[in-house]
């Protein structure tokens, strides 16, 4: 039976498995791993600040080596339940080498809050960063947001004209391997552990909204599966409308893991792409 376009649950659910589309997964959390302890060592890092008195409402700052300089926000993904803001230290090896300030945000988690909640913490964190950056050695008017996964779908409603923060002029967003349409992810395996009905999934999807006109570039990975695929069009065509400057990007040979190794190497089209906007607005 089908429960969503031509899928049944069991292929609906492979769809949204990344472990089962990449079998090999688990060198690239092995790698990042190590990269993460090579951070520890080799980068200053101020960790643990409290962006709010929530459950994980805290962040990581990995500053750039002068000061007023840009500052590349990071959402992780782990579909809203699992990974935290500590298993992605290595994102700073991408951009603090080039003067950028790098932020990664932690947030709460399901099962122990709801989606609603866990886009107001990023919202909430968002507010906090554009207030208190320059103690950091940032430019409050100088900020960029980048998110993977869960993370792509928290930065896409972060430039909702619904739930973007206030007075805050973010310079640019990239959404890498994001889901913007809830309802497969409602009715697939993920949502057990995220408990939505239809109207949160609908409530909490970006691609109900109007965007900001906030520069957008929309990534995902060529080995990446179908759906990733349709979240990424799906969305561009529904907001194209209302959005003068949006792009997409696919990067062939790369899967859902292996998206944030071309995110920290400085030879590829993604990176490359992210330094000239930083560079281009400077």
């Amino acid at each position: 039976m089908h429960v969503y376009k031509q899928y049944d649950q069991a292929a609906l659910n492979h769809q949204y498995n990344n472990s089962e589309l990449v079998p090999h997964f688990q060198q690239y959390y092995d790698l990042w791993a190590q990269l993460n302890r090579d951070v520890i060592s080799e980068y200053t890092m101020i960790t643990d600040i409290p962006y709010g008195p929530g459950y994980n409402h805290k962040l990581d700052i990995y500053p750039a080596y002068i000061k007023h300089a840009p500052t590349m926000i990071f959402i992780h993904g782990g579909y809203w339940q699992k990974m935290d803001r500590s298993d992605f230290r290595f994102i700073a090896t991408a951009f603090v080498p080039y003067n950028i300030n790098t932020i990664i945000i932690g947030y709460p988690l399901a099962p122990a809050v709801g989606l609603d909640e866990i886009i107001s913490s990023v919202r909430h964190a968002l507010t906090w960063i554009h207030h208190h950056v320059e103690e950091y050695g940032g430019d409050a008017d100088s900020l960029y947001l980048c998110g993977h996964s869960a993370g792509g779908h928290l930065a896409a409603m972060m430039m909702t004209r619904k739930f973007k923060p206030d007075d805050i002029d973010l310079k640019g967003v990239y959404a890498l391997s994001g889901l913007y349409n809830l309802i497969p992810i409602q009715l697939s395996h993920v949502n057990g552990p995220m408990g939505m009905d239809e109207a949160i999934s609908l409530r909490c999807s970006p691609i109900q909204y109007i965007p900001d006109n906030i520069a957008l570039t929309l990534a995902v990975g060529g080995d990446e599966s179908e759906e990733y695929h349709c979240q990424m069009k799906d969305l561009f065509n529904t907001w194209t409308p209302h959005h003068k400057n949006l792009k997409t990007m696919v990067l062939p040979g790369v899967n859902h893991f292996s998206i944030l190794s071309e995110l920290i190497n400085p030879e590829s089209i993604l990176f490359k792409s992210i330094l000239n906007m930083i560079r281009g607005a400077q």
